[in-house]
């Protein structure tokens, strides 16, 4: 296996998830050696974000970078179809040089990831439900791959060559999005809870402050076309509940 970035051993799990069908199998846990048999693999650790994936979901989807005039991945995986001579969908991956380490969007690293993510996702079209929890293998003989520079990028390389989702806030105006439900959720419920804490904090408690959020993030997540759900959205209130009380 080579020691460049196509898929160096050091940048890996120590014991990823892996499949050889999530579908039809689930998910095992192995060691690195194990789960690279496997035609599916985790790529990044939990709390660290060392790789970008995109699952792009038509034909020709893993060549996609370059109509979309993106700066070329570590390397795309495509799903073989010798019948036709034709490829099908495909997962692009590129790598970073910089971890970005983090589990939730008040960390400011976190939120620039998903901004440079969800810039690339929508000039490559790719599946916005991909979760990036597993990835093609592109060193199992499965997948046609095609390998791209031998290098690293940092998250503000990687901007260059996208206009990045902005947020405004300014009195009495809404922000406006672009980043993605959950971003444009938690900065509407933050910046509503920045002049509120204290006061909630001086006649109240945290269980009642974390209410509020709770009642208010739902009312947000109206905004939203769809709807993101309880399921999501307690999360995000738990997030600014928590640290509005403990740190503005």
């Amino acid at each position: 296996m080579d020691h460049d970035i196509f898929i160096s051993l050091d940048r890996l799990p120590k014991k990823p998830s892996c499949s050889t069908d999530p579908k039809a199998y689930g998910l095992w846990t192995r060691v690195r050696s194990s789960a690279l048999r496997h035609q599916y693999i985790q790529l990044d650790p939990p709390g660290v974000r060392l790789w970008m994936a995109f699952d792009v979901d038509r034909p020709g989807g893993a060549l996609e970078w370059q109509s979309a005039g993106l700066p070329p991945p570590a390397w795309s995986c495509t799903t073989r179809n010798e019948k036709h001579g034709r490829t099908g969908h495909g997962h692009i991956v590129y790598g970073l040089s910089v971890p970005v380490v983090g589990r939730d969007m008040a960390d400011h690293p976190v939120r620039y990831y998903e901004a440079v993510y969800e810039a690339y996702r929508g000039r490559l079209g790719a599946d916005p439900a991909y979760t990036q929890t597993l990835t093609k293998n592109p060193i199992n003989d499965q997948w046609l791959v095609v390998r791209g520079l031998s290098r690293l990028w940092t998250l503000g390389e990687l901007a260059e060559y996208v206009q990045l989702p902005r947020l405004q806030f300014r009195a009495g105006k809404e922000p406006e999005g672009g980043m993605g439900r959950n971003i444009d959720t938690f900065d509407r419920l933050r910046f509503w809870a920045y002049p509120r804490v204290y006061a909630a904090r001086q006649s109240g408690s945290l269980e009642a402050w974390r209410a509020a959020c709770d009642e208010k993030v739902q009312e947000l997540d109206q905004l939203n076309m769809p709807p993101m759900g309880w399921s999501e959205t307690k999360h995000i209130s738990k997030s600014v509940a928590t640290w509005t009380w403990q740190e503005y």
